[in-house]
């Protein structure tokens, strides 16, 4: 290191200089610029992984609201079966409707049962019957709002009033729609919906 003493102070400075200034290249370039890529690097993955973690927050957000609703139509489908007949209650249902008319003091001149249509859904079948009663306008709206009032669900559709030639009275047309639950399998020994629904008591004539 003999040369080194022999340099001037201000040689031995600026090569102290240089070698700080070497070191602290070698130092950015083998140590601060990959760290600083690194960073870099990491920084883009933790910012797509937030970006990553907000939509798959705003995902399960969405899957509790559709489990939330999900659980809201099951509840509402089940109340709206709670009103759907069994197979084997339609008769009796049936008969409640030609009761209320009865008491209201319409005279039945048809009552007949159609085919059970199954609906697209497959969800429940409607129980059409044709009906034809006689009485005054009051005695018909008050049946009809009895209808309305049952438990289980009754349509009345189709309606058509006129006056009646033969009795002084009115004449009404409509189609009483009972919905019931859909038809259990062949061979568990339910009976034949329509069969039932031909069961009923049928006031007045026979068609």
């Amino acid at each position: 290191m003999n040369w080194l003493r022999k340099l001037s102070r201000g040689r031995r400075n600026a090569l102290g200089a240089g070698v700080v200034l070497l070191v602290a290249v070698l130092v950015a370039n083998l140590v601060y610029l990959p760290r600083q890529r690194q960073i870099g690097t990491l920084e883009a993955d933790v910012a797509q992984i937030n970006s990553e973690l907000t939509i798959y927050q705003a995902k399960v957000r969405k899957l509790d609201t559709l489990l939330t609703e999900n659980e809201r139509l099951g509840r509402l489908l089940e109340e709206q079966r709670q009103q759907l007949p069994e197979e084997q209650e339609v008769a009796n249902l049936l008969k409640q409707v030609t009761d209320l008319g009865t008491q209201a003091g319409l005279v039945f001149r048809l009552w007949r049962p159609g085919a059970a249509v199954p609906a697209e859904s497959g969800m429940y079948q409607e129980l059409p019957v044709q009906v034809e009663v006689t009485g005054s306008y009051h005695q018909v709206g008050l049946f009809f709002e009895q209808v309305a009032g049952l438990s289980r669900i009754v349509n009345i559709s189709n309606v058509m009033i006129s006056p009646d030639t033969g009795g002084g009275g009115m004449l009404a047309k409509f189609t009483a729609t009972a919905f019931a639950a859909p038809p259990h399998p062949e061979g568990d020994g339910t009976a034949d919906p329509k069969a039932k629904g031909n069961a009923a008591a049928k006031p007045g004539r026979k068609p």
